[in-house]
């Protein structure tokens, strides 16, 4: 949360060692992030984007769309 992001979200998970992974809609790997809290995406343009959660060898991929 917030969706949609200006500059930054949350992630909010009860799992240990979350990995975080944003691509674009083809699927490029834009970021990386391996711990939950607040992830800056200050650096990425406005649009859409996939944040995949990876954690306990699972792969749940969200929505995020990235305002001004």
């Amino acid at each position: 949360y917030p969706n949609p992001a200006i500059g930054s979200f949350y992630v909010n998970t009860r799992e240990e060692n979350t990995g975080i992974i944003i691509s674009d809609l083809s699927g490029r790997v834009l970021l990386e992030h391996n711990a939950e809290g607040k992830v800056d995406v200050s650096s990425l343009s406005s649009g859409t984007y996939f944040v995949s959660l990876v954690y306990n060898g699972k792969n749940h991929v969200h929505k995020l769309v990235i305002g001004n």
